[in-house]
């Protein structure tokens, strides 16, 4: 209904700037701890419920310098593990992919890093998918177009794990 509503009426500039959450959340870690400030001072309340709509009194997540994908690519190479698989005396080498999302790239990177932890500490080579955004916020927000695309490119990406084998 959104994406007919705002193709025939105009996309609301709320619903861009929310439905693009991850660009948004990219330039609000380059800027952190500034964009932190700003987002939760008094004027940036102001702004944000005048411009935004978002209520004075809601927190908003906060960006880290660091982001999980940066924090991935510059801890120290691991070393190939192996693991017995279930059932059988065989040692094998496993690689899987993490799907990180965008809160946990520029909100919740020690959900990513305690995953990452978990998994190599049960055997496994992790690789990141690095997708672009799930779509999920631009599906609500009605820009159904650019989810569409991102989805398209984003199975593309998994296909290649999937085709391998590689879960």
């Amino acid at each position: 209904f959104l994406d007919h509503y705002f193709k025939a009426n105009g996309m609301p500039v709320r619903n861009k700037i929310f439905g693009n959450i991850a660009r948004l959340s990219a330039w609000g870690s380059r800027m952190a701890p500034l964009s932190n400030w700003a987002a939760n001072s008094p004027v940036g309340k102001i702004m944000s419920d005048k411009l935004l709509g978002v209520h004075p009194k809601r927190r908003m997540p906060q960006f880290v310098r660091e982001t999980f994908p940066k924090w991935f690519k510059s801890r120290p190479a691991e070393t190939p593990t192996t693991r017995e698989r279930e059932g059988t005396s065989s040692i094998v080498s496993d690689t899987v992919v993490l799907l990180n999302d965008t809160y946990m790239n520029y909100n919740y990177p020690q959900v990513g890093k305690a995953t990452v932890a978990l998994l190599e500490a049960a055997g496994f080579k992790v690789e990141l998918a690095d997708a672009l955004c799930c779509g999920r916020p631009m599906i609500s927000k009605g820009l159904l177009d650019d989810a569409a695309s991102n989805a398209v490119h984003n199975i593309r990406l998994l296909h290649a794990y999937a085709s391998n084998g590689i879960p």
